[in-house]
């Protein structure tokens, strides 16, 4: 009689064990997927950040050697000036051609680079010098001279190339001659997702 009420016993009390152990199951593994969420978003987080470090580093590396190579740059001020110390002016519009090249081979990045003399709308690039009516990119740049921007990176925008191909770019714009100069612009294009 005693196993027959113990059986009872237990086989009552079965279901009521068996549904507390689903439940707490269930708790712990709803538990378990929000956590692995957090940690998830948090990764993602810390991982946007150390990107977002590095994007700017390379963006400060390539304006900082931007400034050093062109700042006190005799040829880069003769470009830009109405009288050029130098006695000859296509040698000098050679030397800033030559600077212009070595920078864009420095970097890696950088798609293209290219002056803009206002006084007579001239556009210097690593590929040629033409005028401002026949450069691929003249509406942009227009578009610098009649609002200059107030940070000295784009955010991103599209560029349309000479065969009108566009790409996406970010775009580091200076006053030249530096440091706050008033006589033209040096734009140097970086791809977007060579970032």
């Amino acid at each position: 009689m005693r196993k027959k009420w113990r059986n009872r016993l237990v086989f009552a009390y079965l279901p009521v064990f068996m549904l507390v152990i689903v439940v707490l199951l269930w708790i712990f593994f709803l538990t378990m997927s929000e956590l692995s969420k957090q940690q998830a978003l948090k990764a993602n987080e810390i991982y946007a950040e150390n990107t977002m470090q590095y994007i700017d580093s390379k963006l400060r590396t390539v304006e900082q050697y931007i400034v050093q190579t062109f700042l006190d740059d005799q040829s880069v001020i003769d470009f830009y000036s109405i009288a050029p110390l130098s006695q000859n002016r296509y040698l000098n519009d050679r030397d800033v051609y030559k600077k212009l090249i070595l920078l864009r081979d420095s970097f890696s990045e950088i798609d293209s680079v290219y002056l803009y003399r206002t006084r007579d709308q001239i556009v210097l690039s690593d590929t040629s010098m033409i005028g401002l009516d026949q450069f691929s990119n003249s509406p942009y740049l227009k578009t610098l001279i009649a609002a200059p921007p107030a940070t000295r990176w784009s955010i991103g925008r599209e560029y349309v190339d000479y065969s009108g191909l566009t790409t996406p770019v970010v775009s580091l714009v200076m006053r030249m001659p530096l440091p706050l100069g008033t006589e033209g612009v040096l734009v140097a294009y970086q791809i977007g997702y060579a970032l």
